[in-house]
């Protein structure tokens, strides 16, 4: 077991609180630290739950007391039983934060012990969208017409799950007192937007837009009317931002779905024409290999001179487009719908082989022999799935699997490596076993006398390593010599406040910016014999994509040995997830970053540092490289669009398809504008249709 002292450079003010159950033998007494996770910053003006559990997970409750200490530490009295355990539980809410949970267990023994809690921002919120219906608001299932409202309706999932998000596994549904929490902390700001793009032009001609608080695991339908002005060709496009300070406003995910369709001069008469609404996917973000259901709602009718409507048969292509390249394609001829007015369900499976972003289309066209000759009305809807790689592991699929506020490799101690695919802590050591072996309510990594997921004790050590100066009071750029005894050797660190501190391995703090930190020495014992290098803190990094980043740290900053100076050590980098992050070391040991041209996601870097003995130790850190929207290309001389001729008198159906000569690498849907010369053709979807 390692001895640790902390020299804390801040001051604080507690707000003590308790909840004393009757026959309790005692209290012990808890101390909580707030922090923001990425800054280290202190929190404050937490709101603070604690409940008294009737079971281990704190399914359900007896009873609780809730304040806001309004300072960044808070002081529980816990009370403690005669005999057995007592389960309790602390939730934690703070604006712009994701509320985080604790379950801890109180002994006859449980000793007064203390934690920093870390909030953070939710990655990646996406609020997923489908089950589109665009409806002629007068006539049931006919095609828009001018000056008719057409009804406009979208469901939207909230972006914020139990599961991965890490929410607590009770809420109180019929407490007043509490619901102001839910709408606050457990739901999740999304702004949806309508908006009505002209085919062919681009031009839009209408939006509208609506904010909506989803609660966690629900679904809002929210609805929309449009008036058309103008016959032509159209696209409904919704959309989904989350928009909630709660989640991470840099690595969002927008989510989208598409109509296309034509709004006629009146109502259809002498043509056939077919609708197509309410197409879901089974599973919005399914991985490789996984078997996707799409489902939707489709009438096809031919339209005779008096607007006596009867059914037929739909002619329908389903497409998969993954980054400009179509990676999927059927069509079928469905059996007509029941009566004119009625729509026939009708659905389709997809296995995806690619991860990205998935545009799947449905296009439908009515098919009769009475349709011959006769104005065709067709229509498409279209919506997008995100495909992950194949079997995820838990240690890199993004999500909290085990509930315990920390999220895959190297954040999550249960996690070896991005490859394992458990995040539960099972390791061999006390550290690591997911068991709170010395009682004190913490398990493994949440416990403050582990050290890492390789101490071989929960208990605190006897022993101490003192700091001095204790307190010490610094200006910017100015430094500060530490000094550490009661061990043998030591590594410093910067364990809160490290935007505004660095200290190197001899103990040497500079002040970089106004705030609070707290150095860490922490004794490396040597008895006698050459000890490996210890390396650790190595900063995740976030940049743009198509940018680069020199000198993003200094590996020298983050590692020690007790028997040997910086010059004598070796570093060895180890790139998983992907190796398109371009991380290299210098000749003065600075990362330097340099992703590939339009690469976005995120690589893991393992550095491994050996003394000249061999001896050695590792730690991770990981590259994000945030999507950036990058102009389609077109090239064309490479790939020119083909002239057209043919015969007067004479017509020529999919002349060429505009997909196959303009490519996005970020895998937008593209639109086109276009120009007539001495020419005519109508436009639907992305097939241009000549006369």
């Amino acid at each position: 077991m390692n001895s640790k002292q902390f020299l804390t450079l801040f001051v604080t003010i507690f707000l003590v609180t308790s909840i004393i159950p009757v026959s309790a033998a005692g209290t012990s007494r808890y101390t909580v630290t707030f922090a923001d996770k990425v800054t280290q910053n202190l929190v404050t003006g937490v709101d603070v739950l604690l409940a008294q559990c009737q079971d281990q997970p704190c399914n359900s409750i007896y009873g609780y007391l809730q304040g806001n200490s309004g300072d960044a530490v808070s002081v529980f009295n816990i009370a403690r039983p005669d005999s057995g355990s007592w389960w309790y539980g602390l939730y934690y809410h703070k604006q712009g934060y994701m509320p985080l949970k604790q379950t801890y267990t109180t002994t006859p023994t449980t000793g007064d012990f203390s934690q920093k809690v870390e909030f953070f921002k939710g990655d990646f919120c996406r609020a997923e969208i489908g089950n589109l219906v665009t409806e002629n608001s007068v006539y049931a299932n006919e095609p828009l017409v001018i000056d008719v409202p057409a009804n406009i309706a979208a469901d939207a999932n909230s972006p914020f799950y139990r599961l991965n998000n890490g929410f607590p596994n009770w809420l109180p549904p019929d407490d007043p007192a509490l619901l102001a929490l839910k709408d606050e902390y457990y739901s999740a700001m999304t702004r949806i937007t309508l908006q009505v793009e002209q085919l062919g032009t681009g031009q839009v001609i209408y939006t509208d837009s609506r904010d909506v608080n989803i609660f966690m695991d629900s679904t809002e339908t929210v609805r929309f009317v449009w008036t058309p002005a103008t016959p032509g060709n159209y696209q409904i496009h919704i959309d989904t931002d989350v928009t909630d300070s709660q989640c991470n406003q840099n690595n969002k995910v927008a989510d989208n779905a598409y109509e296309n369709l034509v709004v006629l001069e009146a109502r259809p008469t002498n043509e056939c024409y077919t609708i197509i609404n309410n197409l879901v996917a089974s599973n919005a973000q399914p991985q490789v290999g996984q078997t996707v259901t799409f489902s939707y709602n489709r009438i096809s009718n031919y339209a005779d001179n008096n607007h006596n409507l009867f059914p037929v048969q739909t002619r329908v292509t389903e497409t998969g487009i993954v980054t400009g390249t179509q990676v999927f394609s059927q069509q079928e001829t469905l059996a007509a719908n029941p009566d004119a007015v009625t729509p026939r369900p009708a659905s389709f499976t997809y296995i995806p082989t690619v991860p990205g972003d998935h545009f799947v289309t449905v296009e439908g066209f009515p098919t009769d022999p009475r349709c011959n000759g006769l104005t065709i009305t067709p229509m498409s809807s279209i919506i997008s799935i995100h495909v992950q790689g194949p079997s995820t592991p838990q240690c890199s699929d993004f999500i909290d699997n085990d509930g315990d506020g920390e999220i895959d490799y190297p954040a999550d101690f249960g996690c070896t490596s991005p490859e394992d695919n458990n995040e539960t802590n099972n390791g061999p050591t006390q550290c690591s076993d997911g068991i709170d072996n010395d009682g004190d309510g913490f398990i493994d990594q949440d416990d403050p006398d582990c050290t890492g997921p390789d101490d071989p004790s929960e208990f605190p050590d006897p022993a101490s390593v003192v700091v001095l100066p204790n307190p010490a009071t610094i200006t910017v750029g100015q430094t500060q010599q530490f000094t550490a005894t009661g061990g043998t050797s030591y590594a410093w660190s910067i364990s809160q406040g490290t935007a505004f501190c660095t200290v190197n391995q001899n103990g040497l703090l500079t002040g970089i910016a106004a705030g609070n930190c707290v150095v860490q020495a922490r004794d490396i014992p040597t008895n006698g014999v050459n000890q490996p290098p210890v390396i650790a803190g190595l900063p995740d990094q976030t940049l743009n994509e198509d940018t680069s980043r020199d000198n993003a740290f200094n590996l020298n900053d983050f590692s020690s040995d007790p028997d040997n100076v910086d010059s004598q050590l070796n570093y060895v980098l180890a790139v998983t997830t992907s190796n398109q992050c371009g991380v290299v070391v210098d000749s003065g040991k600075n990362v330097d970053l340099t992703p590939q041209n339009n690469f976005n996601g995120f690589c893991d870097v393992t550095v491994t540092v050996r003394d000249p003995s061999g001896l050695s130790s590792s730690d991770v850190f990981r590259v994000i490289v945030v999507p950036v929207n990058d102009n389609p290309n077109f090239d064309p001389l490479a790939n020119p669009i083909p002239d057209q001729t043919w015969t007067q008198g004479t017509s020529r159906n999919n002349a060429f398809d505009l997909d196959n000569f303009f490519v996005d690498v970020d895998g937008d849907v593209l639109t086109y504008t276009y120009w007539l010369r001495e020419c005519c053709f109508f436009y639907s979807g992305r097939f241009f249709f000549w006369c």
